[in-house]
């Protein structure tokens, strides 16, 4: 065994070996990216007050949930998070345009980094679309996709784009992603908006991976299924959804004790020249998981071929 100093460099140079992209750099900057320790105002209390908005919030106060983050603000005028955090409540509230005041004072931060200005695009784009402004809502929206974002914030930019542009999922998705006229968002009712999106439009595959979708994540797997093989045979916004499609298909399907479906949807994304990183090394893992389960269970997935 080696030397811990020998290791350190060994670590070293694999992590030197890695190749991101500035988007990659970028959110992962923002991710990262926390008060010194000496910061004036303990982070504790802050997330403390953080969690009682959200309380306060979640039983329909929100002018005590505001107080809470406006504290916030006035002890940590630093962190543009915190406007971002303020508007999102106003928003919530129906108060679109202090929640627009909010998201220009953020923009304007010196703090505000590339990713989050993405986000506050996001929810003007949002704000524009529940007034009714189906041309600012997709500027914003492209403006998102101009800037760092991870692929589940690209899928949603994109997603959002379709149902400003086809007027046949405006009214469905609408209700998807917006809620109704006051802004209240039932989860409960997503399934329902994106079979009627589907019913508006069934030549396309946007609709039907959202019901697909919804229904994995709501552990219906082997419900999921059906729906996410019938998106892949019509056309999808862009590729992140057909990676994403084959990222829960292949979950889905090991879930609902199909291993040899899950591996060949595996498979197909590892194959991919598009697959970023991360999820190569998720399909990358779950097919040796299934190889392994192979030499334990050999029902399981006999037709996998050898690891390399």
């Amino acid at each position: 065994m080696g030397s811990l100093e020998a290791l350190e460099q060994e670590w070293r140079a694999a992590l030197a070996s890695e190749k991101l992209t500035e988007r990659e750099r970028e959110l992962t900057r923002e991710a990262m990216r926390q008060p010194a320790i000496w910061h004036k105002v303990c982070a504790h209390t802050l997330a403390a007050r953080r969690g009682e908005a959200d309380e306060a919030r979640g039983r329909g106060d929100f002018a005590e949930a505001e107080k809470c983050l406006e504290r916030n603000l006035r002890d940590d005028p630093d962190e543009p998070q915190n406007l971002s955090a303020l508007a999102e409540l106003r928003a919530a509230a129906g108060d679109l345009e202090r929640a627009r005041e909010a998201i220009g004072r953020a923009q304007a931060h010196a703090k505000t980094s590339a990713a989050l200005r993405a986000h506050l695009e996001d929810m003007l784009g949002d704000l524009a679309a529940r007034a009714g402004q189906a041309d600012q809502a997709r500027a914003h929206w492209q403006a998102v996709l101009a800037l760092p974002i991870d692929e589940g914030t690209e899928r949603t930019a994109r997603a959002k784009l379709a149902l400003a542009t086809d007027p046949r999922l405006s009214a469905p998705l609408g209700r998807f992603f917006f809620g109704d006229a006051h802004g209240r968002r039932d989860p409960a009712l997503d399934l329902y908006f994106a079979t009627l999106a589907a019913q508006a439009a069934p030549e396309l595959g946007l609709p039907i991976y959202l019901v697909g979708r919804g229904l994995y994540l709501r552990e219906a797997f082997a419900d999921a299924l059906g729906p996410l093989e019938q998106a892949r045979t019509r056309p999808l916004p862009h590729a992140a959804f057909e990676r994403e499609l084959l990222r829960i298909l292949a979950l889905a399907a090991y879930r609902a004790d199909k291993p040899e479906r899950a591996g060949r949807a595996f498979e197909e994304l590892a194959r991919r020249a598009d697959v970023p990183a991360g999820m190569l090394l998720e399909a990358q893992d779950w097919l040796d998981r299934l190889r392994w389960e192979t030499l334990t269970k050999p029902r399981a997935l006999g037709s996998l071929p050898p690891a390399p």
